[in-house]
């Protein structure tokens, strides 16, 4: 399978899989009942995309990369400002690199159940988008159908899949021993793995990852009206009210150009929504029409400089190239580098993509 553009810079070309598709994740409720919730288009396809309907703020947090005590520290900041009505979103990658994954899934699926004992919350508040790494940990699983299985797992390995195969096994040796043996053996291989993911029970989260999530347009004057809300009842943190090793992002720094100002004038003043993606974006095709773009297009992604289809602020959580934190008018990056020597990043937007918190750990 070719890259759907060049390759980045630093990123080998991607060898191909071959695969037949897997089964799609399970549908989404409907979202009709609750009053922050209006009806969404019956297109794109709803299992593929989390449709997030009219939320009060969603927060996001960027890839993890198996770093479950960054993760652990993000969601104590997370937790005690956490409204009925707000959206929760992992933005992919949380699985790879780091020596934590299984942890890591443990730690997203515990505070889903915190979250969800809350009055008011709803199961499909807490969504979870398909990476790099998700995407490569579900190609893996169908290695023996691909003419070059040696290769290909030798290119996932150098992004750094390895991580997850320890967490539930495997070894890079063995895998590579299975892969030159043919693909009954891979089958086998692929078996076990398959088989530790279910007794772990994190076959339901993978199988649950979506490649998008979208909100609806919202009109103008409610726009406004709802960052205003969001930002007046948002604490005001300093370092230390933040939580053990949480720092807030302030504007200016870096490539966070305005994190907290005039970002409703872009989306709220023209009825646009929010749109949440992994790691890149194709604007020249339509979002029903994206492919692996979500996952490998981060060059699409970065010349987005106008609102996409009925989207103001677009969002994600990787970067390959780790060049950091960046807000900018329409996008905006949550990747300050974990798993790569660097920090988890999570915002909170405003359904008109008003940057109401940004903090790193």
């Amino acid at each position: 399978m070719a890259p759907h553009r060049g390759a980045e810079p630093g990123d080998a070309e991607r060898p191909g899989v071959g695969a037949a598709p897997a089964p799609g994740p399970p549908p989404i409720p409907t979202v009709t009942a609750s009053a922050d919730r209006q009806p969404v288009p019956a297109t794109p396809d709803p299992q593929r995309f989390a449709y997030l309907g009219r939320p009060r703020a969603v927060w996001a947090i960027g890839a993890a990369h198996g770093d479950a005590g960054r993760l652990a520290a993000l969601h104590d900041h997370i937790a005690p400002r956490f409204r009925a009505g707000e959206r929760m979103i992992y933005l992919g990658n949380f699985l790879g690199r780091g020596a934590h994954v299984r942890e890591t899934v443990e730690e997203m699926l515990a505070f889903r159940r915190g979250l969800l004992a809350q009055p008011g919350l709803l199961a499909e508040d807490v969504v979870y988008l398909r990476g790099q790494q998700e995407e490569m940990w579900q190609k893996l699983m169908q290695l023996q159908f691909a003419p070059n299985p040696a290769e290909v797992l030798g290119w996932m390995l150098d992004q750094g899949v390895g991580a997850t195969l320890e967490a539930y096994g495997g070894s890079p040796r063995e895998a590579m021993v299975a892969a030159r043996e043919g693909a009954v053996q891979v089958t086998r291989w692929t078996n076990r793995l398959r088989k530790a993911v279910n007794d772990a029970e994190h076959n339901r989260l993978l199988a649950a990852l979506r490649r998008a999530a979208l909100s609806d347009p919202v009109p103008p004057a409610e726009g406004a009206a709802a960052a205003a809300e969001a930002a007046a009842e948002a604490p005001a943190d300093t370092g230390a009210e933040a939580g053990a090793g949480v720092r807030t992002i302030a504007a200016g720094e870096g490539g966070v150009a305005r994190p907290d100002h005039a970002d409703r004038d872009l989306a709220g003043d023209q009825g646009l929504g929010l749109l949440f993606v992994s790691g890149g974006l194709d604007p020249s095709r339509p979002l029903a029409a994206q492919t692996d773009s979500f996952w490998w297009d981060a060059r699409g992604f970065d010349s987005i400089d106008a609102p996409y289809e009925a989207f103001g602020r677009i969002v994600r959580g990787f970067d390959p190239k780790n060049r950091g934190v960046v807000v900018e008018a329409v996008i905006a990056t949550l990747d300050g580098g974990c798993g790569r020597g660097g920090s988890l990043v999570a915002g909170c937007f405003a359904p008109d993509g008003t940057v109401l918190d940004l903090v790193e750990v």
